[in-house]
């Protein structure tokens, strides 16, 4: 029954006698629990769930109060059964929609360098919506003129909210030696061997075209 019902029963024997007897059922109503609406999350964030309108409750992560935090890492349905004042149960159920966190990369993700202190060199965020560095700039891209080798770090925020955070090494590196030699001087149509002598597995380019060699001959017709 869906509600309080009284129930007779006749009985009639051989001799066509008869007897009643009755018995009632009450309905108890159930509890109304309500385990809130569906929420939304970042992943590796947290969500507080909440189950009202009854006496006790059991969730079906275990907890048995009325309050809970959860973690979730993918989209996840939580129970909660509800037991009312007059021992009755209901249950309800409550989804967490977990976001991926956006991939943020900086200069697509390679570190940069530069060979001056004084340099300047422009570091491009991507993969977010809206980015802040940690110098407190806002845009996409910023100038940086380290004097130091410098790590800078970005947090970028996608159209669900969700952050993630990239970061990028500019190095300052020193520039390489070389020398060339002394200045010579020979007699017109001989040829002349320069050797460029420099910082260790460097290469090298000259004027003349000569390609990846530290060394070259040369037969200038003029003084070069």
């Amino acid at each position: 029954p869906v509600v309080n019902t009284n129930y007779i029963v006749t009985v009639t024997d051989g001799n066509g006698c008869t007897a009643s007897a009755s018995v009632n059922v009450d309905v108890s109503p159930l509890p109304l629990v309500n385990a809130g609406a569906d929420k939304t999350i970042c992943r590796g964030g947290e969500a507080l769930l909440v189950a009202i309108n009854a006496n006790s409750y059991s969730w079906s992560e275990g907890p048995t109060t009325q309050n809970i935090k959860v973690t979730p890492t993918i989209t996840t349905v939580y129970t909660v059964i509800g037991t009312g004042p007059n021992g009755c149960t209901a249950s309800d159920d409550i989804t967490v929609f977990v976001n991926a966190l956006p991939s943020i990369s900086i200069n697509a993700g390679q570190n940069q360098t530069i060979c001056d202190a004084g340099s300047s060199v422009t570091l491009t965020a991507a993969g977010g919506s809206t980015y802040e560095w940690d110098n407190g700039s806002p845009t996409s891209s910023i100038v940086v003129t380290p004097t130091i080798t410098t790590t800078y770090k970005v947090t970028g925020t996608d159209a669900s909210s969700c952050s993630n955070t990239a970061s990028v090494i500019v190095v300052l590196s020193s520039r390489p030696s070389v020398n060339a030699g002394n200045d010579r001087t020979i007699c017109a149509g001989e040829t002349v061997v320069i050797e460029a002598d420099g910082t260790s597995n460097a290469t090298y380019s000259w004027n003349e075209g000569a390609g990846n060699s530290s060394i070259i001959s040369v037969v200038p017709a003029v003084t070069t």
